[in-house]
């Protein structure tokens, strides 16, 4: 009898894990809640921004995300994971519109080098031209390197 008992418990043991594994594949089915979570973020954080509005979407409805560059930065493409259908754009596209089939993830990515062209020389914490500091600073090191060498020879060779 305990053998019985064992192997029938055994038998539906398996048969839960094998219906909790069945039930979690797949992405045609809602999120317990009913809604599946769209999020759009932006890689390593630096070029622009990132928006899905909304970010929570009732199970067969749609949701729009967006990218905008900074200045300096241009948009590359979106990367993504989870299960969804295109209605608008596609990968390359600012604008998109998706109808999620899961809980999906969109990255966005940016190229360039951002904030004010190579040209602009100034420091952007104090306003001064670098250019001028630096040109400043050559004069002194000059003087300087002078300075010790005169000293130097006249220490050395006693002129």
């Amino acid at each position: 009898m305990k053998k019985v008992l064992s192997v029938l418990l055994t038998v539906i043991m398996l048969a839960a894990v094998f219906t909790v594994a069945v039930s979690a594949e797949g992405g045609d089915y809602p999120s317990p809640s009913g809604y599946w979570n769209v999020v759009a973020v932006v890689k390593d954080d630096k070029g622009g921004t990132a928006n899905a509005d909304p970010a929570t979407v009732p199970y067969g409805d749609t949701s729009k995300i967006t990218a905008k560059a900074d200045e300096g930065y241009e948009f590359v493409g979106w990367t993504f994971e989870g299960e969804f259908d295109w209605v608008e754009g596609d990968a390359n596209s600012l604008v998109v519109v998706i109808r999620p089939k899961s809980d999906v993830k969109f990255i966005a990515e940016f190229k360039g080098e951002g904030g004010k062209k190579d040209d602009d020389h100034t420091s952007p914490g104090t306003g001064y031209n670098m250019s001028a500091a630096l040109a400043v600073m050559a004069v002194v090191l000059t003087i300087g390197a002078a300075s010790v060498v005169v000293t130097g020879r006249r220490y050395f060779c006693g002129k």
